[in-house]
């Protein structure tokens, strides 16, 4: 395995020409209600916000909800409009389902998940999932959101990602803070339009790529942006992998990945932070004829 250190200290403050995905921090719309969740049953306190079928809870109005307890091999469905946010407050939960995806946001606008101050929290599917027919191939993670996902708070979640990815959005990610550790059998977190890091503890073990962006019908999309935080990457492919850029920020990253350490078909953008890459190919691939590694405003050969 080959080893690359890029240590990059900032001087001034380091401006990106990419816009992370600023999500905004509002509280969602609607209802308030807590999910108390006792093994094979689930109780909702406001039945007007959704409806329990079994071990299935389909959330239908935008609100905050205060997860807690333990599902056995059932699921939390969200399904509200578009237009309207959800809150997923994890406050001491642990979520299991053999077949699907135990967080499945099937429409909102944005959806929130707030790991709540001092807790510890767990989300596992199985290994093989179950759709209506043959040619459904979603939810594909453990948690899966077909809109912008945002993880918050100063709690810990653990995602075991046992079928494909541990955490995927189809739009954009953000995780602003939060203690997360993932392992997956595909990729650890995946957002199809942007994977954007504030802060956080984050640790990633991964079959596939660690942190990986690949939306490629939009130039303006498919990019990884790390502001900050402590990211340990462990990857059977590439630790960090854009469809366009991937640009730091800031923050401390170790990746340890079978393939490249960073690659992007457009450009890298190194501005502060302190990165340590070991891995089996280059710390840097970076193929495209466009494409460019800059480090604090100065282009190098590579």
């Amino acid at each position: 395995m080959k080893k690359w250190l890029l240590v990059i200290l900032a001087s001034v403050l380091a401006l990106s020409l990419l816009s992370a995905c600023s999500s905004p921090d509002a509280p969602a719309d609607g209802a308030s209600a807590t999910v108390t969740l006792d093994g094979e049953t689930i109780t909702l306190s406001d039945a007007s916000a959704g409806k329990v079928e079994g071990k299935t809870l389909t959330i239908t109005k935008g609100g905050t909800y205060t997860v807690s307890g333990t599902l056995t091999d059932g699921r939390i469905v969200v399904e509200v409009s578009k237009e309207i946010n959800v809150t997923l407050v994890l406050s001491g939960a642990s979520l299991s389902c053999s077949d699907s995806a135990p967080i499945f946001v099937r429409s909102a606008k944005n959806c929130y998940i707030e790991l709540a101050d001092g807790t510890s929290n767990t989300v596992s599917d199985g290994a093989e999932y179950v759709y209506e027919n043959a040619l459904e191939t979603e939810p594909s993670a453990a948690i899966f959101a077909k809109c912008d996902l945002i993880i918050r708070g100063s709690g810990a979640l653990t995602v075991n990602g046992n079928y494909n990815n541990g955490i995927a959005s189809k739009d954009d990610l953000e995780v602003k803070s939060g203690n997360l550790t993932i392992t997956a059998k595909n990729n650890g977190l995946k957002g199809k339009d942007s994977v954007v890091i504030k802060q956080g503890e984050i640790k990633v073990d991964s079959v596939g790529d660690a942190i990986k962006a690949d939306q490629d019908n939009d130039p303006a999309k498919g990019y990884v942006m790390i502001e900050g935080g402590n990211l340990t990457l462990k990857a059977g492919d590439e630790g960090l992998q854009a469809k366009t850029s991937v640009t730091v920020n800031g923050g401390s990253i170790t990746i340890e990945a079978e393939s490249n350490g960073i690659k992007a078909d457009i450009d890298v953008k190194l501005n502060a932070g302190n990165v340590t890459v070991t891995c089996g190919s280059d710390g840097v691939d970076c193929p495209s004829i466009s494409g460019s590694l800059t480090v604090n405003g100065e282009k190098v050969s590579y």
